[in-house]
């Protein structure tokens, strides 16, 4: 797979990146991508949160339009990794014990 560079480069990029290298596990390895969209990504309760608009424009945006993957991934699998996986595993490593429940502000 070859990408291709984005068009515009901003202060956001990193974040995109760090959810691509996430969603290359579709790519190459499947397996473990099959493990991991089996995990909760708390979707539901963040589309309705600021945040989720936030990270439509700045993260979702950038891989699928300025790096043009919108044919290999979707808006719902990167929204999965960046805020359901990425977000819910470091909220829960600072402020969490196992069996609390997540809840919103």
């Amino acid at each position: 797979m070859n990408f291709q560079p984005p068009i515009s480069y901003g202060n956001s990029e990193f974040g995109a990146l760090t959810v691509l290298r996430g969603l290359i596990l579709k790519i190459q390895d499947p397996k473990k991508w099959k493990t991991l969209m089996k995990l909760e990504a708390h979707n539901e309760i963040r589309k309705t949160l600021p945040l989720w608009r936030e990270n439509t424009i700045n993260v979702v945006d950038i891989i699928l339009r300025d790096y043009d993957l919108a044919d290999v991934f979707t808006a719902e699998e990167a929204h999965t990794v960046n805020n359901g996986f990425f977000h819910v595993m470091y909220f829960c490593n600072v402020e969490c014990t196992p069996d609390q429940k997540i809840t919103t502000h």
